[in-house]
């Protein structure tokens, strides 16, 4: 006899195939433990990632039609087709899927958690104002760090536009204090200090993935 799904969760991962193919391995290992998937991606990301999808009963993909941004190439829809200097503008299409994200949410009463990557910060929001509940997965950096001038320089991006309101910090800080839990993908014994570090200042708990491999 199958299972009744622990927990209802919707993925909505960054529309790069770094961050997508992670959320799928820790969507399988989910659904090992009992819960429930629905997957939120662009249209043509479907076909990429359906071989990673081991549960497919219980893994739903929901595309998303990722609307034509101007200085966009036609029809991207991923960071694999654009260079990076560009990500900012594919940043812009994945926040005008809010109406199609909430659209697909709202209908599903029953379910029990939102998990985003960060720089998208609306999901957090929304979830709000609904009394629903979402794990953000934050960009956290090392304890201690020391940059070389040119890495420094790299870093510069964190104050730029990142979509169409926020810089990419105010997009991870809003996120992070907006949502219920963060969820970070590192191990207790590399940066662990530091998780602790971030629990105390959000006030939330922290869940720690870990590799998956």
């Amino acid at each position: 006899m199958a299972k009744t799904p622990k927990f209802h969760v919707v993925m909505f991962p960054w529309f790069a195939f770094g961050h997508m193919t992670p959320f799928l391995h820790l969507s399988n290992k989910l659904v090992e433990r009992s819960h429930k998937i629905t997957f939120m991606l662009p249209k043509k990301a479907q076909s990429q990632l359906q071989t990673l999808n081991f549960h497919p009963t219980l893994i739903s993909f929901n595309p998303l039609t990722v609307p034509q941004v101007e200085g966009l190439p036609p029809g991207a829809e991923t960071t694999a087709v654009i260079p990076i200097f560009l990500n900012h503008l594919l940043t812009i299409a994945m926040d005008r899927t809010a109406d199609q994200v909430e659209a697909a949410l709202l209908p599903m009463l029953q379910y029990s958690l939102c998990t985003s990557h960060c720089p998208q910060p609306w999901p957090s929001l929304q979830l709000a104002e609904t009394g629903q509940s979402q794990l953000s997965h934050p960009w956290l950096p090392p304890q201690k760090v020391v940059f070389s001038p040119h890495e420094a320089r790299l870093l510069h991006f964190i104050s730029a536009s990142f979509g169409e309101r926020l810089t990419f910090h105010e997009c991870i800080i809003t996120a992070m204090k907006h949502c219920n839990a963060i969820s970070i993908r590192i191990c207790q014994e590399i940066e662990g200090p530091f998780c602790d570090y971030a629990a105390s200042q959000y006030a939330k708990p922290v869940f720690l993935t870990g590799p998956l491999h």
